[in-house]
């Protein structure tokens, strides 16, 4: 079988906080069902960032990690963005 036929499984990690307000001291595990609201209203609107971590293989039982050269614009802009980031911050008072 050649590799375009090759089926494997691409693990994406969710990159997105979802923030929900409550009272000092509410227990998170009572917030989930907010969370999940908003998570999907932000999913509709495709407002979350998704990161594809790794490939797993069935076949072979083998994950492989993302070459580098599929994620390099991306990565690339995360790091400008990042540096523009770093440019906004204060100083730390000593």
């Amino acid at each position: 079988m050649a590799d375009s036929e090759r089926i494997v499984a691409y693990d994406f990690d969710i990159q997105s906080i979802v923030a929900v307000n409550a009272p000092y001291g509410t227990d998170p595990d009572t917030l989930i069902e907010q969370v999940f609201i908003k998570l999907i209203q932000r999913a509709r609107h495709q407002d979350i960032e998704l990161v594809c971590e790794n490939i797993f293989d069935p076949e072979t039982g083998y994950y492989e990690d993302i070459p580098d050269e599929w994620y390099k614009g991306r990565i690339e802009l995360k790091k400008t963005y990042s540096e523009e980031m770093q440019d906004d911050l204060e100083p730390l008072e000593d």
